[in-house]
């Protein structure tokens, strides 16, 4: 009799340790169910994140491809501006010269002298 009643409490000791383990064991799979939830979404953030990234770096470059034509362009435009002033330059000495060569204007008689 006492003897089975050892074997008894044995028993009712392992039983209530097999139970501890598998609570233990489905809250571990929780856990790690919670966990990998949160990683895929931190994944997804930072997936997202990357891509934001190199969506800004691409407007950036095109942007910057933008500025360095238009900067171009209105180089080649100074370029032409600064030339069409070489040619007014050029054009007014010439006039000056043409100025300067013409004899002076005859004396008319009975006007006043320009002043």
């Amino acid at each position: 009799c006492r003897f089975f009643r050892m074997k008894v409490h044995r028993h009712k000791g392992a039983t209530s340790e097999i139970k501890l383990a598998k609570s233990i064991k489905k809250e571990s799979a929780s856990k790690l169910k919670e966990t990998n939830e949160i990683v895929t979404k931190a994944e997804g953030y930072e997936s997202a994140v990357v891509k934001r990234a190199h969506e800004i770096l691409a407007r950036k470059k095109k942007v910057n491809m933008e500025t360095e034509r238009k900067l171009e362009q209105l180089q080649e435009r100074m370029a032409q501006v600064l030339a069409h002033l070489e040619e007014t330059k050029r054009a007014l000495r010439q006039l000056n010269q043409l100025i300067a060569a013409l004899p002076p204007p005859p004396r008319r008689q009975g006007l006043a002298p320009a002043a």
